[in-house]
């Protein structure tokens, strides 16, 4: 049996592969959808790095520096210094090379042929970016937390390309048929959500006035708009850093592993995608992509990303269903039946046949009365008459 289906994953039949179009399977989640929403936020990120202030010796300077912070290891630190000086004597041709790079892997990945180079790309420039440029998003410093973008986005990207690469036919999520497999993708999630919360457990982001003071400064460089929002939520918040970081941990942390559990995994991937959502607006501010200085949209778009790519898929059902190989076995076993019981209709009927036959050839004929034995005896009468003459009898017609 033949059945024409698109590219997607593949389903059994009749003990056969057959491939099953993605728009059966999952609709508009599917594998090449969240990666085409991964190569538009890395189109996204080239154009940021276009903007002229990345072009200036402060941009190098400014995250460069950034990075040497904290507890970063001193080998990196001192790479990154080193770095920071070489690339300030050539700004542009610098930049232009990191923009354009951007650019290229998000526009291979927009086409299914390049989209196996571009993974591989992005998951090394991605992880370049993190360790040197970024200084491991930033984890080793005092203060950062998962509502200021912890553990940085560009290693999310690097996430995304893993848990996006395609292994074997999808299954009940895009995240099962990745590259990760099962498992693992979700254990990943589980590690990304509950190792960011415990960075709440630093002093600097629970003290009391921890969180009033981080939302104050961020507002310092955003649009009027945002910086209203960012002071009002601030002078909320005053006096209750501790119990606020006690409840981004713990709510983190049922997120991180309620996934683990069938029963739980949408409501544990539905209010990641929710609490992403208020991280976004009200600490990060976009990516702070309104101030002419934010080289991506932070990491709430990739959350959401690998939230949809581990969301379990119920199979659409379409009035021209596709047989399944379970369905195909069904069949077979009532053509089987119905086969065995017209052999076994026929057989009664033929031994109720010989029957009959047998019956009527043992019994007297029952059919004929007593005027049929006189016409019967009169007939054999004449013909012996006609045989001691020798005279063949006249038939008697009708009129005669």
């Amino acid at each position: 049996m033949s059945v024409t289906a698109g590219r997607g994953s593949s389903l059994r039949i009749a003990g056969g592969p057959m491939p099953l179009p993605e728009e059966v399977r999952g609709g508009w989640l599917t594998r090449r959808h969240l990666e085409i929403a991964l190569g538009l936020l890395w189109l996204i990120d080239g154009a940021l790095q276009f903007q002229p202030y990345m072009f200036s010796r402060a941009f190098f300077f400014d995250v460069l520096g950034m990075a040497q912070m904290g507890n970063v290891p001193h080998p990196i630190a001192l790479f990154n210094h080193d770095i920071s000086v070489l690339m300030s004597g050539h700004v542009v041709a610098f930049n232009a090379v990191f923009a354009t790079t951007q650019v290229a892997i998000g526009i291979s990945l927009l086409w299914s042929r390049s989209a196996p180079v571009a993974r591989i790309a992005s998951i090394v420039w991605a992880l370049g970016v993190w360790s040197v440029g970024e200084g491991f998003g930033g984890i080793f410093m005092p203060g950062m937390s998962p509502l200021e973008g912890a553990p940085g986005a560009v290693i999310l990207y690097a996430v995304a390309a893993l848990v996006l690469w395609p292994r074997r036919a999808e299954d009940d999520a895009v995240a099962d048929a990745g590259l990760l497999g099962r498992f693992a993708a979700r254990l990943l999630w589980t590690v990304l959500w509950t190792g960011t919360a415990l960075l709440e457990l630093e002093v600097a982001n629970n003290a009391p006035n921890a969180l009033s003071a981080q939302l104050t400064e961020l507002a310092d460089q955003e649009p009027a708009l945002l910086a209203a929002m960012d002071r009002t939520v601030a002078h909320l918040v005053v006096g209750h850093g501790t119990e606020l970081a006690l409840l981004i941990m713990m709510t983190q942390v049922l997120i991180g592993l309620w996934v683990l559990r069938q029963s739980t995994r949408r409501l544990a991937l539905g209010a990641g995608i929710a609490i992403a959502g208020i991280y976004w607006v009200i600490g990060q501010n976009f990516g702070a992509i309104f101030t002419g200085q934010g080289t991506d949209p932070n990491t709430a778009p990739l959350l959401v990303l690998l939230a949809l790519s581990l969301w379990p898929r119920a199979e659409a059902r379409s009035s021209c269903a596709i047989p399944t190989r379970a369905d195909a076995q069904g069949r077979d076993k009532e053509q089987v039946s119905d086969s065995n019981d017209r052999k076994d209709s026929t057989s009664e009927l033929a031994v109720v046949d010989y029957q009959d036959e047998q019956a009527h050839l043992a019994g007297p004929a029952v059919d004929h009365n007593d005027g049929d034995e006189a016409d019967m005896g009169m007939v054999d009468s004449e013909q012996k008459a006609s045989k001691s003459t020798g005279n063949t009898p006249t038939p008697i017609g009708p009129f005669d």
